[in-house]
C-alpha cells in the first residue's frame, strides 16, 4: 500500500553553537523531552585529568548554559570509546549513562575498577549517580521499551595474556538494579603458528510497538596460518521477543570490513539498518536495508563516508541518516523517498573539522543534527534543524518480496522448503543465491546453493537434535528469514 507524507522543502538552519572550549568536547547525543524541549549531552576530555559529562537543555527557543552532569574529573578511561547513553522513560524521566574506570597508573591500584554510571532527571532535579560494576567497558547504548523498561547495551573487553576479547551484554533496570537480559562471549584459539578469533562490536538498540527489542552488532572473524589470512566482518541483527531470541539477519563480507550498524523502527514497524562497508581497497560507503521484504540502495557512493552514521525514522515514516564526509569533513544527511536516498549538506563550507553527528526528531516534528566541530584551538558542539512542510510524495519502497514456505513446520525428520519471487523480482538471476540454516546459537548448519530451475529443496535433519533453527533465503539483495522447529 502506498504511503503519503509531506516532503521537506526548506533547507537546514545556520549552525547553532551549544558549547565551546579549548579542551576537547566530543560525542554529542540528544533526546527530545516533553513537548518543547531537547537535552543534548557530550563528553569533555581533560587529557590525564579525566573525562566528565556535560549537557544543555533547549527550552522552547534557546539553548541554556551547559551544566555538569557527572562527578568531577573521572578517570580518563571513563567513556573513552564513544558516546554516553541517553533515553527518556515512559514516565518522562531522563536517563543518562557513561562508563567509569580507575586507571591503574594514576590510582595506584593493582586491578582497575570498571563500571557504568547512570543518573536520572525527573523534570525538576537530577538524582544522585548510581554505579554498577562490570568488566572493562567500552561502547554503550540505551533505549526505552514500549513496556517502560529502560534498556542498556554495552561492550565488555577482556584481556588474557596478550589476547583481547569483546563480549556484548543487554540489561534493563528493574527494582533498583540492572538485570541482564542477554549476553554473547567472544573467543580465540591459537597454536603452532595458526589462530582463530571472534570479537564483537556493539552497534545500536531500538524497540518497536509490539515491545520487541532489536540489537545490531558486528562479529569480527580472523583465521590465520603461516601461509593464509582470512578476515570477515558480519553485521548481525537480533530480536528479543518475550523469552525468545531470533536472529533476523547476518550480512557477511569476506575481506570486507563492516562497521557501526545503526537501526531504528519506523511508524509502520519496519526495521531500518544502516552500516559502513570498507572493502580491501579501503573504499568506504554507507549501505542500508529495510526489512519486511524491501531492498534499498547504497546511501553514499563517493567512498568518503565516515565510521559514525546515525539514523532516525520520523513519525511520518521517512528515515533520515547523518554522517561525516571525509572528503572535507563536513556533515551530511540523507532521507529515503521515492525509492532513492536524497542527500543534503548540513554543516557550512569552511575549513573546520566536523565529526560524530547524531540525528533526532525534535519537538513539532523538526529534524535536529548535533555534531562536534574543531577549528584551530577551538572545539564546539554544534547543531542545525529543519522544518517539515510541503508536497506529498510516495515513500514506501517498491516491494521486492520472496514467498517462502516450509511444510511441515514443526517437523520430526525432514521438511520441504519452497520459494518463489513476485513480479518485481522477475529479472533476478539465481547467481550466488542460497538457503542457509543456522541453529539458535547462530552456528551454520547447512547451505543450499540455488539454481534457476529450482523452486524447492528438501532438508533432511539426519542426526541433528530437536530445537529451533533459522532459515535464511538470499536471492540477489533480497532476504527472507523463517523460524524452523524440529521435534525429536
Amino acid at each position: 500500500m502506498e504511503t503519503l507524507i509531506f516532503l521537506l522543502l526548506f533547507g537546514w538552519s545556520d549552525e547553532i553553537c551549544i558549547a565551546q572550549d579549548t579542551i576537547e568536547i566530543s560525542y554529542p547525543i540528544a533526546v527530545p523531552y516533553k513537548s518543547d524541549s531537547i537535552l543534548c549531552i557530550w563528553r569533555e576530555e581533560f587529557s590525564w585529568d579525566g573525562i566528565r559529562i556535560k549537557g544543555s537543555f533547549f527550552d522552547c527557543s534557546t539553548w541554556l548554559l551547559p551544566k555538569q552532569l557527572s562527578p568531577d574529573f573521572l578517570s580518563d578511561l571513563a567513556g573513552w570509546n564513544g558516546r554516553p547513553g541517553l533515553t527518556v522513560d515512559s514516565s518522562n524521566n531522563i536517563w543518562i549513562a557513561w562508563y567509569y574506570g580507575e586507571h591503574p597508573c594514576k590510582q595506584k591500584t593493582i586491578e582497575p575498577t570498571w563500571g557504568i554510571y547512570t543518573r536520572t532527571y525527573d523534570g525538576t532535579e537530577w538524582g544522585a549517580p548510581a554505579f554498577a560494576e562490570t568488566s572493562m567497558t567500552s561502547e554503550l547504548t540505551m533505549c526505552t521499551a514500549k513496556d517502560g523498561r529502560v534498556l542498556i547495551g554495552w561492550e565488555e573487553d577482556t584481556h588474557i595474556d596478550t589476547w583481547g576479547y569483546n563480549s556484548l551484554r543487554i540489561g534493563w533496570y528493574e527494582d533498583t538494579c540492572w538485570s541482564r537480559l542477554w549476553g554473547i562471549q567472544a573467543y580465540g584459539v591459537t597454536g603452532s603458528g595458526c589462530g582463530e578469533t571472534y570479537s564483537y562490536g556493539l552497534g545500536d538498540l531500538t524497540t518497536d510497538t509490539s515491545n520487541s527489542v532489536f540489537i545490531s552488532y558486528i562479529e569480527h572473524y580472523s583465521y590465520w596460518t603461516p601461509d593464509t589470512i582470512i578476515t570477515a566482518g558480519t553485521v548481525i541483527i537480533k530480536e528479543f521477543k518475550e523469552d525468545t531470541v531470533i536472529e533476523i539477519d547476518r550480512i557477511t563480507g569476506l575481506w570486507q570490513y563492516n562497521w557501526n550498524p545503526v537501526i531504528d523502527v519506523d511508524s509502520e514497524n519496519r526495521l531500518w539498518l544502516v552500516w559502513v562497508v570498507i572493502d580491501e581497497d579501503g573504499i568506504t560507503n554507507l549501505n542500508s536495508y529495510c526489512y519486511q521484504g524491501y531492498v534499498l540502495k547504497a546511501i553514499t557512493t563517493d567512498s568518503f563516508a565516515d565510521l559514525e552514521p546515525s539514523i532516525v525514522c520520523h513519525n511520518n515514516g521517512v528515515p533520515w541518516v547523518t554522517w561525516t564526509s571525509k572528503r572535507d569533513y563536513s556533515i551530511w544527511t540523507a532521507y529515503y523517498i521515492g525509492e532513492n536516498w536524497h542527500s543534503e549538506r548540513v554543516s557550512k563550507e569552511d575549513s573546520s573539522y566536523n565529526s560524530n553527528p547524531y540525528i533526532i526528531e525534535g519537538p513539532q516534528g523538526k529534524l535536529w543534527v548535533f555534531w562536534q566541530k574543531s577549528k584551530g584551538d577551538t572545539n564546539s558542539i554544534c547543531c542545525s534543524w529543519r522544518e517539515q512542510v510541503g508536497i506529498k510524495e510516495n515513500v514506501t519502497p517498491k516491494p521486492q518480496s520472496i514467498k517462502l514456505e516450509v511444510s511441515p513446520n514443526p517437523f520430526t525428520q525432514r521438511t520441504i522448503i519452497s520459494y518463489s519471487l513476485n513480479k518485481h523480482c522477475k529479472d533476478y538471476t539465481m547467481n550466488n543465491s542460497r538457503l542457509t540454516i543456522y541453529d539458535i546459537s547462530g552456528r551454520l548448519i547447512q547451505t543450499f546453493y540455488l539454481t534457476n530451475d529450482q523452486s524447492q529443496v528438501t532438508w533432511n535433519t539426519n542426526k541433528l537434535p530437536g530445537g529451533i533453527y533459522f532459515l535464511h533465503l538470499n536471492i540477489g539483495n533480497i532476504k527472507k528469514v523463517k523460524k524452523l522447529i524440529l521435534i525429536k
